[in-house]
């Protein structure tokens, strides 16, 4: 999970960069300007992350890989919490 963390915050950054010179403006005399500029950021950052962690949370994940005796490996695909594997019917 580390690593996901640490891509994250480098696609953040990537965005960041590239969307930097498209947002230039003439300034305007106007004292409130350095507080509706952070507060745009902040909205921004909220958002580009909101859509970061619905992209991670769709890419399915998975368990550390098994090596069996025979060699063979195994990776079995997490599942989520609230959804029930087709074992899980109830009846007997």
């Amino acid at each position: 999970m580390v690593k996901l963390g640490g891509h994250i915050i480098g696609a953040t950054m990537a965005i960041l960069i590239a969307a930097g010179p498209t947002q230039a403006q003439k300034p305007t005399p106007n004292d409130r300007m350095p507080e509706q500029a952070e507060r745009a950021l902040k909205e921004g950052l909220r958002t580009i992350l909101r859509a970061l962690e619905t992209m991670f949370k769709s890419v399915p994940q998975y368990e550390m890989p098994e090596v069996l005796e025979n060699g063979d490996i195994i990776i079995r695909r997490k599942k989520p919490k609230d959804t029930k594997s087709p074992d899980d019917t109830g009846s007997t």
